[in-house]
């Protein structure tokens, strides 16, 4: 550990070692910053994969040989085939219009 200790000490000594440390740990913030912002995106406006997506990325593990043809076929099996429209339609043209009736008079 002292070992370590001493190596770091003496590399932050030199300008040009702590310049690439700082740019690099600003690299990573930045990277990681765009990932969970894109992430919380996501998950705002909905955005999710498609079932056909799920099985385009099962058929590709199992013609890779990481998922053996029972695997697959269980998996397919499970997936939702009957989505309503409207989660896999972004349009509001199905809503139904609805207009507030004016109170009775007595």
């Amino acid at each position: 550990m002292d070992a370590i200790n001493k190596f770091w000490s003496e590399t932050m000594e030199i300008p040009e070692a702590r310049w690439i440390v700082a740019l690099s740990g600003l690299v990573i913030c930045v990277a990681v910053a765009y990932y969970v912002v894109k992430l919380f995106r996501d998950m705002a406006t909905g955005k999710s994969s498609e079932p056909a997506d799920y099985i385009s990325e099962f058929q590709k593990l199992r013609d890779e040989g990481k998922l053996d043809e029972e695997e697959f076929f269980r998996l397919a099996k499970l997936i939702p085939k009957d989505i309503p429209e409207f989660i896999n339609d972004n349009s509001l043209d199905d809503v139904p219009d609805f207009e507030e009736q004016p109170e009775p008079t007595d």
